[in-house]
Protein backbone atom coordinates (compact mmCIF):
# COMPACT_ATOMS: atom_id res chain seq x y z
CA UNK A 1 0.00 0.00 0.00
CA UNK A 2 3.03 2.36 0.73
CA UNK A 3 4.55 1.90 -2.42
CA UNK A 4 1.10 1.90 -4.13
CA UNK A 5 0.47 5.54 -2.06
CA UNK A 6 4.08 6.71 -3.02
CA UNK A 7 4.08 6.13 -6.85
CA UNK A 8 0.80 7.84 -6.94
CA UNK A 9 1.87 11.30 -5.17
CA UNK A 10 5.49 11.19 -7.38
CA UNK A 11 2.72 10.90 -10.36
CA UNK A 12 1.04 13.74 -9.46
CA UNK A 13 3.97 15.76 -8.35
CA UNK A 14 5.57 14.88 -12.06
CA UNK A 15 2.35 16.10 -13.46
CA UNK A 16 2.38 19.06 -11.62
CA UNK A 17 5.64 20.43 -12.80
CA UNK A 18 5.25 22.40 -15.78
CA UNK A 19 7.96 21.81 -18.45
CA UNK A 20 9.44 25.23 -20.85
CA UNK A 21 8.45 24.79 -24.72
CA UNK A 22 10.42 26.13 -27.50
CA UNK A 23 8.00 27.99 -30.03
CA UNK A 24 9.46 27.93 -33.28
CA UNK A 25 8.50 31.14 -35.59
CA UNK A 26 7.30 30.41 -38.02
CA UNK A 27 7.43 26.50 -38.27
CA UNK A 28 4.37 26.17 -35.29
CA UNK A 29 2.78 29.87 -36.06
CA UNK A 30 3.64 32.44 -38.73
CA UNK A 31 3.95 35.85 -36.45
CA UNK A 32 5.68 36.65 -33.32
CA UNK A 33 2.98 37.73 -31.36
CA UNK A 34 1.49 34.75 -32.25
CA UNK A 35 4.01 32.79 -30.45
CA UNK A 36 4.03 35.35 -27.71
CA UNK A 37 -0.01 34.47 -26.86
CA UNK A 38 0.83 29.99 -27.08
CA UNK A 39 3.37 31.21 -24.60
CA UNK A 40 3.31 30.49 -20.76
CA UNK A 41 6.02 31.54 -18.47
CA UNK A 42 9.50 30.05 -18.85
CA UNK A 43 8.46 29.41 -22.27
CA UNK A 44 11.30 30.41 -25.36
CA UNK A 45 10.09 31.44 -28.54
CA UNK A 46 12.68 31.50 -31.07
CA UNK A 47 12.75 33.26 -34.05
CA UNK A 48 13.99 32.22 -37.61
CA UNK A 49 15.76 34.99 -39.55
CA UNK A 50 13.48 37.24 -41.82
CA UNK A 51 11.46 40.55 -41.44
CA UNK A 52 8.12 40.38 -39.34
CA UNK A 53 5.97 43.20 -39.77
CA UNK A 54 3.56 43.17 -36.65
CA UNK A 55 3.53 45.18 -32.96
CA UNK A 56 4.29 43.23 -29.99
CA UNK A 57 2.80 42.87 -26.84
CA UNK A 58 3.90 40.76 -24.26
CA UNK A 59 1.09 40.51 -22.21
CA UNK A 60 2.89 40.04 -18.62
CA UNK A 61 4.10 36.82 -19.67
CA UNK A 62 7.66 36.45 -18.43
CA UNK A 63 9.19 34.22 -21.17
CA UNK A 64 12.15 34.44 -23.60
CA UNK A 65 11.74 36.12 -27.23
CA UNK A 66 14.90 35.73 -29.19
CA UNK A 67 16.00 35.17 -32.77
CA UNK A 68 18.88 32.23 -33.41
CA UNK A 69 21.67 34.33 -32.12
CA UNK A 70 20.34 32.75 -28.68
CA UNK A 71 20.62 29.27 -30.03
CA UNK A 72 24.36 30.00 -31.74
CA UNK A 73 25.59 33.28 -30.50
CA UNK A 74 26.18 34.23 -33.75
CA UNK A 75 25.56 38.13 -33.60
CA UNK A 76 24.77 38.26 -37.44
CA UNK A 77 21.42 36.81 -37.12
CA UNK A 78 20.87 40.42 -35.03
CA UNK A 79 20.77 42.53 -38.53
CA UNK A 80 19.26 39.29 -40.33
CA UNK A 81 15.88 39.18 -37.78
CA UNK A 82 13.88 42.52 -38.20
CA UNK A 83 10.69 43.09 -36.70
CA UNK A 84 9.16 46.19 -38.21
CA UNK A 85 6.27 48.73 -38.16
CA UNK A 86 3.53 48.46 -40.53
CA UNK A 87 4.59 51.20 -43.24
CA UNK A 88 1.65 50.28 -45.54
CA UNK A 89 -0.91 52.40 -43.43
CA UNK A 90 -1.32 56.21 -43.22
CA UNK A 91 1.32 57.35 -40.28
CA UNK A 92 -1.55 57.66 -37.81
CA UNK A 93 -2.56 53.81 -38.40
CA UNK A 94 1.23 52.65 -37.37
CA UNK A 95 1.66 51.97 -33.71
CA UNK A 96 5.39 50.89 -31.69
CA UNK A 97 7.26 48.22 -32.12
CA UNK A 98 7.72 46.35 -28.77
CA UNK A 99 5.48 47.03 -25.63
CA UNK A 100 6.12 45.73 -21.55
CA UNK A 101 3.07 47.24 -19.65
CA UNK A 102 1.86 44.71 -17.86
CA UNK A 103 4.64 44.03 -14.77
CA UNK A 104 6.76 41.81 -16.51
CA UNK A 105 9.91 41.05 -14.45
CA UNK A 106 13.60 40.51 -14.96
CA UNK A 107 13.44 36.97 -16.67
CA UNK A 108 11.56 38.60 -19.53
CA UNK A 109 14.28 38.77 -22.20
CA UNK A 110 14.29 39.90 -25.87
CA UNK A 111 16.71 39.53 -27.48
CA UNK A 112 19.14 39.07 -30.83
CA UNK A 113 16.68 41.61 -33.25
CA UNK A 114 16.68 44.67 -34.98
CA UNK A 115 13.71 47.00 -33.95
CA UNK A 116 12.70 49.67 -36.54
CA UNK A 117 10.04 51.60 -38.78
CA UNK A 118 7.88 51.77 -34.68
CA UNK A 119 5.71 55.30 -34.23
CA UNK A 120 3.77 56.85 -31.86
CA UNK A 121 2.71 60.13 -32.25
CA UNK A 122 -0.50 60.11 -31.11
CA UNK A 123 -2.43 60.70 -27.64
CA UNK A 124 -4.85 57.93 -29.58
CA UNK A 125 -2.02 55.16 -29.30
CA UNK A 126 0.06 56.78 -26.98
CA UNK A 127 2.87 59.04 -28.12
CA UNK A 128 5.77 57.55 -26.12
CA UNK A 129 8.27 54.60 -27.40
CA UNK A 130 8.42 54.69 -30.74
CA UNK A 131 10.51 51.15 -30.75
CA UNK A 132 9.93 50.28 -27.55
CA UNK A 133 8.04 50.82 -24.84
CA UNK A 134 8.21 49.84 -20.58
CA UNK A 135 5.75 51.11 -18.43
CA UNK A 136 5.70 49.84 -14.86
CA UNK A 137 7.92 46.40 -16.16
CA UNK A 138 11.70 45.23 -15.66
CA UNK A 139 12.37 43.50 -18.50
CA UNK A 140 16.40 42.69 -19.98
CA UNK A 141 16.76 43.24 -23.76
CA UNK A 142 19.94 42.60 -25.56
CA UNK A 143 21.74 42.37 -28.27
CA UNK A 144 19.20 44.64 -30.53
CA UNK A 145 19.55 47.22 -33.23
CA UNK A 146 17.13 50.14 -32.35
CA UNK A 147 16.88 52.27 -35.42
CA UNK A 148 14.75 54.74 -37.07
CA UNK A 149 11.81 54.99 -35.20
CA UNK A 150 10.07 58.10 -34.10
CA UNK A 151 7.55 59.31 -31.17
CA UNK A 152 7.09 62.22 -29.12
CA UNK A 153 8.74 60.96 -26.16
CA UNK A 154 11.54 58.42 -26.21
CA UNK A 155 11.65 57.84 -30.24
CA UNK A 156 13.94 54.34 -29.68
CA UNK A 157 13.06 53.54 -26.20
CA UNK A 158 10.53 54.63 -23.66
CA UNK A 159 10.88 53.88 -19.47
CA UNK A 160 8.44 54.55 -17.21
CA UNK A 161 8.15 53.56 -13.26
CA UNK A 162 10.87 50.64 -14.33
CA UNK A 163 13.92 48.68 -13.72
CA UNK A 164 14.76 47.40 -17.10
CA UNK A 165 18.05 45.84 -18.24
CA UNK A 166 19.29 47.22 -21.48
CA UNK A 167 22.87 45.77 -22.90
CA UNK A 168 24.71 45.32 -26.09
CA UNK A 169 22.36 47.57 -27.65
CA UNK A 170 22.34 50.31 -30.41
CA UNK A 171 20.18 52.81 -30.75
CA UNK A 172 20.61 54.98 -34.52
CA UNK A 173 18.75 57.77 -35.94
CA UNK A 174 15.77 57.84 -34.22
CA UNK A 175 13.96 60.90 -33.17
CA UNK A 176 11.74 62.39 -31.05
CA UNK A 177 9.64 65.18 -32.14
CA UNK A 178 5.96 66.43 -32.75
CA UNK A 179 5.36 70.32 -34.02
CA UNK A 180 3.13 71.39 -31.27
CA UNK A 181 4.38 69.08 -28.19
CA UNK A 182 7.39 69.24 -26.26
CA UNK A 183 9.21 66.23 -26.90
CA UNK A 184 12.41 64.60 -25.25
CA UNK A 185 14.64 61.98 -25.88
CA UNK A 186 15.63 60.61 -29.67
CA UNK A 187 17.08 57.59 -28.26
CA UNK A 188 16.04 56.91 -24.20
CA UNK A 189 13.76 58.58 -22.48
CA UNK A 190 13.70 57.47 -19.19
CA UNK A 191 11.03 58.94 -16.32
CA UNK A 192 10.48 57.51 -12.32
CA UNK A 193 13.22 54.58 -13.37
CA UNK A 194 16.06 52.56 -11.86
CA UNK A 195 17.72 51.21 -15.21
CA UNK A 196 21.08 49.09 -16.44
CA UNK A 197 22.61 50.13 -19.42
CA UNK A 198 25.44 48.17 -20.52
CA UNK A 199 27.74 48.58 -24.03
CA UNK A 200 24.83 51.00 -25.28
CA UNK A 201 25.93 52.89 -28.53
CA UNK A 202 23.91 56.08 -29.34
CA UNK A 203 24.40 57.60 -32.79
CA UNK A 204 22.32 59.99 -34.76
CA UNK A 205 19.26 60.32 -32.64
CA UNK A 206 17.58 63.60 -32.13
CA UNK A 207 14.98 65.17 -30.44
CA UNK A 208 14.60 69.10 -29.26
CA UNK A 209 15.45 68.12 -25.73
CA UNK A 210 17.59 65.08 -24.99
CA UNK A 211 19.17 63.77 -28.37
CA UNK A 212 20.46 60.53 -27.48
CA UNK A 213 19.22 60.47 -24.09
CA UNK A 214 16.37 62.63 -21.53
CA UNK A 215 16.05 61.73 -18.23
CA UNK A 216 13.72 62.56 -15.44
CA UNK A 217 13.96 61.53 -11.76
CA UNK A 218 15.52 58.60 -12.61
Amino acid sequence: MKIILGAIQLFLLINTISVAEIINIPADIDSIQGGINMAVDGDTVLVQPGIYVESINFYGKNIVVGSLMLTTSDTSYISKTIIRADTSVGPHDRRRVITFENGENSTTLLSGFTIELGFSYNTLFGCNGGGISIDKSNPTCTNLIIRNNWSCKGGGVYCDSSAARFSHIKVLSNFAGRPDFSCTGGGFHFENSNLHLENILIINNESSCGGGIFCFNS
